[in-house]
């Protein structure tokens, strides 16, 4: 598993906010629907595909230019219009 490790300051700071679901994008071109999700020693990770590390040519270990925001959609992820 791949993960974005957040700094302790972000990562309460977000979880002050309230939000249970962000938008995660990454060098400004890969965005998707996440979570925080705890590591059991006090720090905080968001869940990174091997398919979003290909999209961005990413490599474990690289700093990578991360965005984060909540996400206030009614579901969770993009939903057709008709539905």
């Amino acid at each position: 598993m791949h993960y974005l490790e957040l700094p302790q300051p972000v990562a309460m700071e977000m979880r002050a906010q309230g939000h249970k679901r962000w938008l995660c994008t990454i060098q400004d071109s890969v965005t998707w629907s996440c979570g925080l999700l705890p590591t059991g020693e006090g720090t905080w990770f968001i869940v990174l595909s091997k398919a979003k590390m290909n999209e961005v040519e990413a490599q474990v270990g690289d700093w990578l230019a991360v965005d984060v925001r909540p996400d206030t959609s009614r579901y969770g992820m993009p939903l057709p219009e008709d539905l």
